[in-house]
C-alpha cells in the first residue's frame, strides 16, 4: 500500500499552490487557479450531501473535456463517492447501458449529451447536473428535493465567511478505497468495468513525482480524453498534483489546430498516441523538412553530415511544437518503428511507455534520455514486478530471435477486478497472484520492456510458425503513401489491408485506382524482400474509410477480418 492517501495529493496541491492557474479551457481562455479548483471541489461535494449521495455510492461523468470536467471529477473522488467517467465517443443507447450497468445515482453531464439521456434508462438514477454550472436538469432529476438545489447557495450557507485555504481537508478516502470505475468499451456485453483503488492511483502519481516528470509552473496542452486513463493520469491527476497548468483541448484536434494549440501553450512535457505524431510528421513536419532544403534527402545518406542534419531536423520538431518540448511521451498504442527510429535520430525528446487501464495505467517508462530503440521504458520497482510467462507452456520466438512470453504483472498498480464480472475477474489473474495484460513480449537483462503485439493477435501458420502482425503493419505504415495498415490470415495466405494516403499519391500522380494498386503491390515486394517468407504478404486490399478505433485511438482489429 501507497503511504500517502491519494486524496492527500490533492489537498497539498491545493494548498501549496493557491495562487497559481491549475486549470484553462485553451478554447474559452477561462483560467482556473488551484483556489478556484478546490472552491469547485467543495461546491461538488455540498451538492452530493445534499442529493444524499454516501461513501462509495456512484456517481456518472459524461461530457467533453473541460477545466469543469476535471473539478466535478476531483469533487466525486474527495468526496468519497466512486467516479465512473464515460467516454463522450461512446453511443447514446451505450452510455445508458453503461449508467445503469454502474449502478449510478447521479450523473453530471455536459451541454452537449444532454440529448444522450434517456429518463427510463436511468432506473437509479436521483438526479442530473450540468458539469459546467452544476446546475440540476429537472426532467432527468427524479427527486424532487434535488430540482432546486443551488450549489452556489449551498456554498454561502456552509462558508458564510468565505471558502479559504483552511477549509481544503479531504479525510473521508483511505488508499484501499474503490474510487474509479473504467470503461474500456460501451458495447452491451463487452463493456468491462475497471475497478481501481485510491491505491492504484497514488502509485501512478508517486511514481511520477519520484522521477521529477511534472514540476510546479511547468504548462500543459491536454488533446487525448481525459475519461481514458492514460490521459486522466498524465494529462490530469499526475500534472496538476505536481503544481502544473494544464490546458484542455474540448475536441480532437486536427494536426494544424494541434501544433497551432502547442505554439501558443508551449508545453514542456506532450502527452500523445503514436497516431498522433505520425500524423504530425507526415502532414507537417516532413513538409517542413522539405521546404527547409531540398538538399535534405541527399545529405542525409551522407554519414559525416547525419548528425548535422538530423540536430536540424530535431531543432525544427521542437520549435513546430512551442519550442520548449523536454519530453514527449507516447504511448496507447505500438508506435511505427521507422517514425521512432527517425523522431530519436534528430535528438527529438521522444520516450515510449507502456500501460494499460487495469494498471491505472502505468507498466513501464524511463525520461527520454534513457530511451531505448522500440522498447517501451523500464519495469517500476517501486510499485510492481513484471514477469514474461509462456504462452500455452511455450515461449515464441520474434523476427530477430526473443523469446517472447506474455507479460504479467503484480504491484501497487494492479486494479481489484472488473465490476459486477466475477467470471472475468477470476480470468484476469493467474493462480498464483498475477495479472494477465494479454500483451507479448520480453524484458531484457536492464529492465526494459519490448512488445511485440497482443496474444489475440498473434498468427500461427500452418507449419508452426508464430507471426506478430504489428512488425509488418509498422513495416507499411513507414511509409508516406500509407495511412493505415491492418494484417490478416485468410486460409493459409497474409493479407495486407491497406488505406492509402490518398493526398500524398495524388501528390505523386497516381491518382486511378489502377495506378494505386501498382504502387501498392510495388510496396508489398519491397517489404517482402526484408521478411522471412512465412511472413511475407501475399496479397494487398485496399480499403478507403480508415479503420474503426477506440478512443485512445488503436484499432479495433476485431471488427477486421
Amino acid at each position: 500500500m501507497i503511504e500517502k492517501p491519494l486524496v492527500k495529493f490533492f489537498e497539498e496541491a491545493f494548498r501549496k499552490h493557491w495562487i497559481r492557474p491549475a486549470l484553462c479551457n485553451y478554447d474559452s481562455g477561462t483560467i482556473y487557479s488551484y483556489a478556484d479548483v478546490a472552491r469547485g471541489v467543495a461546491k461538488v461535494h455540498l451538492l452530493l450531501e445534499a442529493s444524499g449521495v454516501t461513501k462509495g455510492d456512484h456517481v456518472a461523468l459524461l461530457g467533453e473535456d473541460s477545466a469543469e470536467w476535471c473539478v466535478v471529477w476531483l469533487g466525486v473522488v474527495t468526496y468519497g463517492a466512486v467516479l465512473v467517467p464515460i467516454l463522450p465517443a461512446f453511443t447514446p443507447e451505450d452510455t445508458m447501458h453503461l449508467v445503469d450497468h454502474s449502478d449510478s445515482v447521479v450523473i453530471f453531464v455536459g451541454p452537449e449529451h444532454i440529448s444522450s439521456l434517456d429518463s427510463k434508462k436511468m432506473k437509479a438514477i436521483r438526479a442530473t447536473y450540468r458539469i459546467d454550472t452544476l446546475a440540476p436538469l429537472p426532467d432527468f432529476t427524479p427527486h424532487k428535493e434535488c430540482r432546486s438545489l443551488d450549489a452556489d447557495r449551498l456554498m454561502a450557507e456552509r462558508y458564510p465567511e468565505g471558502f479559504r485555504k483552511s477549509d481544503v481537508v479531504y479525510d473521508k478516502v483511505s488508499n484501499s478505497d474503490f474510487v474509479l470505475l473504467s470503461y474500456t468499451s460501451g458495447t452491451s456485453g463487452f463493456s468491462k468495468g475497471v475497478m481501481l483503488s485510491a491505491n492504484n492511483l497514488a502509485a501512478n502519481i508517486n511514481i511520477t513525482h519520484t522521477r521529477n516528470v511534472f514540476r510546479p509552473g511547468q504548462q500543459m496542452l491536454s488533446f487525448l480524453p481525459l475519461a481514458h486513463a492514460y490521459a486522466l493520469m498524465f494529462d490530469f491527476l499526475s500534472p496538476l498534483t505536481a503544481g502544473a497548468q494544464i490546458y484542455i483541448l474540448r475536441y480532437k484536434p486536427t494536426p494544424s489546430i494541434l501544433i497551432k494549440a502547442l505554439q501558443e501553450v508551449r508545453p514542456q512535457v506532450i502527452l500523445s498516441v503514436p497516431l498522433v505524431l505520425e500524423k504530425i510528421y507526415k502532414s507537417i513536419i516532413l513538409k517542413k523538412i522539405n521546404a527547409y532544403s531540398h538538399a535534405v534527402k541527399t545529405i542525409i545518406g551522407i554519414p559525416v553530415l547525419n548528425l548535422l542534419v538530423y540536430k536540424r531536423i530535431g531543432k525544427i520538431m521542437i520549435d513546430t511544437m512551442g519550442g520548449r518540448v523536454e519530453q514527449f511521451i507516447v504511448g496507447g498504442a505500438a508506435i511505427n518503428d521507422q517514425v521512432e527510429k527517425f523522431v530519436l535520430n534528430t535528438g527529438f525528446p521522444l520516450t515510449v511507455g507502456y500501460g494499460i487501464t487495469e494498471c491505472a495505467p502505468l507498466i513501464s517508462y524511463v525520461p527520454p534520455r534513457e530511451h531505448k530503440y522500440s522498447s517501451c521504458g523500464k519495469v517500476l520497482p517501486e510499485i510492481e514486478q513484471v514477469r514474461i510467462s509462456p504462452v500455452e507452456g511455450s515461449f515464441q520466438s520474434d523476427s530477430s530471435g526473443h523469446e517472447v512470453g506474455e507479460v504479467q504483472v503484480r504491484g501497487e498498480n494492479v486494479c481489484l477486478g472488473y465490476y459486477k464480472n466475477e467470471e472475468a475477474t477470476k480470468a484476469l489473474f493467474t493462480p498464483d497472484g498475477w495479472m494477465h495484460t494479454g500483451d507479448l513480449g520480453f524484458v531484457d537483462a536492464n529492465g526494459y520492456v519490448y512488445l511485440r503485439g497482443r496474444s489475440k493477435a498473434m498468427l500461427l501458420t500452418a507449419n508452426g510458425q508464430n507471426i506478430f502482425p504489428e512488425e509488418i503493419e509498422s513495416l507499411y505504415g513507414s511509409s508516406p503513401l500509407v495511412s493505415e495498415c491492418v494484417v490478416v490470415q485468410r486460409d493459409t495466405k497474409l493479407v495486407a489491408i491497406v488505406v492509402p494516403d490518398y493526398d500524398a499519391l495524388k501528390a505523386e500522380g497516381k491518382v486511378k485506382e489502377k495506378e494505386i494498386t501498382e504502387v501498392m503491390n510495388t510496396l508489398r515486394d519491397m517489404i517482402n524482400q526484408r521478411l522471412p517468407m512465412y511472413e511475407q504478404v501475399s496479397a494487398i486490399e485496399l480499403r478507403e474509410e480508415p479503420f474503426e478505433k477506440t478512443p485512445k485511438q488503436s484499432i479495433k482489429r476485431y471488427l477486421v477480418k
